[in-house]
């Protein structure tokens, strides 16, 4: 599960660098809230997040994330699928999960 901690934290800290970098936008800001799926049992949310991972904005992260996905799903409990839900469904992360996949970013 260190992956998943990882890709957590990097979408947290770059969307604290999005924060400082664009202090005109942030006056303007709404933060993101996913839609809450309260009938949503763990097998559906799995199957979901699979879907979610394969089909992105680009074919790289697709295959990144579905990899992750079809290797660590199974074993996440509620806590980790809703961690990786808010990760890969935050509008604007694909480039940043991407660059930090592949190594042309530093994590935070």
């Amino acid at each position: 599960m260190s992956g998943l901690i990882k890709l957590s934290r990097f979408a947290f800290a770059a969307r604290a660098s999005v924060v400082q970098a664009a202090p005109a936008l942030v006056r303007n800001y709404t933060p993101f809230n996913p839609p809450v799926r309260k009938q949503e049992t763990l097998s559906i949310k799995r199957n979901r997040l699979l879907y979610e991972s394969r089909k992105r904005g680009n074919l790289e992260n697709g295959i990144i994330l579905a990899t992750f996905a079809d290797t660590h799903l199974s074993k996440m409990n509620e806590k980790q699928l809703a961690a990786y839900d808010y990760l890969i469904n935050q509008p604007d992360s694909d480039w940043d999960i991407y660059y930090w996949a592949i190594g042309q970013r530093e994590r935070s």
